[in-house]
């Protein structure tokens, strides 16, 4: 196992580095102009820049704020409506459609609404991270609360469990690793659609200022903000996955008998 993990990590480790030094070789061949694709050691250079800005930082605090309270909107109303739904057959079979043609929607088109409603302040922002962070929460749980066995449900009945109980003692340990997978994808479209309507209609934020880097022609400053991005997106993406395989970990495969059989 620590062998597989180790080789795993040596390949992710060499992709990064020859997608590196190809980003490095082409912008040094001229192929690309510079405001197109200026070096990744200049890239490196200005993000060096930016980490000792406090303007870089009030522009991740402002996306940070919109993202996490939008996230725990759209997630716990997910939850909620999970909930209701997951363990009714009938209404699984009425809503199950509506959450799957609603969810497949692209989000942004909504942004007008939520500026009508919202205003162009921060809680526009902040209701794009709760729509698009409602829909893969809402969808996985339930889904995982129809997989949930009957046996498990007959046998908590037969106990004397009302539904509350069977929510929070059968439904909620049975489905804990969906649930969590389904938070991952929800901060992930959360990201995306607070970064996209940052970039559209605000005045701070780290989608803003991507677009005045761009409109300034500060490219090397722009890719720099977006891999400080994906660096923080990485580090979260880690955690989120720590903490599912180690709440998850006594109902998963071991990998080597993955690998093996």
């Amino acid at each position: 196992m620590k062998a597989w993990l180790t080789g795993a990590r040596a390949i992710r480790i060499g992709t990064a580095v020859a997608a590196l030094g190809g980003w490095e070789a082409v912008a040094r061949s001229g192929l690309l102009p510079g405001t197109v694709l200026p070096p990744f050691s200049s890239v490196a250079a200005a993000l060096y820049g930016l980490v000792q800005q406090s303007s870089t930082w009030f522009q991740f605090y402002v996306s940070v704020w919109a993202i996490g309270v939008g996230l725990a909107i759209g997630a716990g109303a997910g939850l909620v409506v999970a909930g209701l739904i997951g363990i009714s057959a009938s209404l699984w079979r009425t809503f199950e459609p509506l959450l799957y043609y609603v969810g497949s929607m692209p989000k942004i088109i909504i942004l007008p609404v939520l500026l009508l409603y919202l205003g162009t302040g921060i809680y526009s922002k902040v209701g794009m991270g709760a729509v698009s962070a409602f829909f893969p929460v809402a969808i996985t749980t339930a889904q995982s609360m129809r997989e949930v066995r009957a046996t498990y449900l007959r046998a908590a009945r037969c106990l004397g469990a009302g539904r509350w109980r069977l929510v929070t003692k059968v439904y909620a340990p049975a489905a804990i690793g969906p649930i969590l997978s389904g938070l991952r994808l929800g901060l992930a479209v959360a990201v995306t659609g607070v970064l996209l309507a940052e970039t559209s209609v605000a005045s701070a934020g780290v989608g803003y200022q991507a677009m005045q880097y761009y409109d300034n022609l500060r490219i090397a400053d722009m890719y720099a903000l977006l891999l400080l991005v994906l660096l923080a997106a990485v580090a979260a993406n880690s955690l989120l996955g720590w903490l599912i395989r180690h709440v998850t970990r006594y109902n998963q495969p071991a990998p080597e008998r993955v690998f093996f059989t």
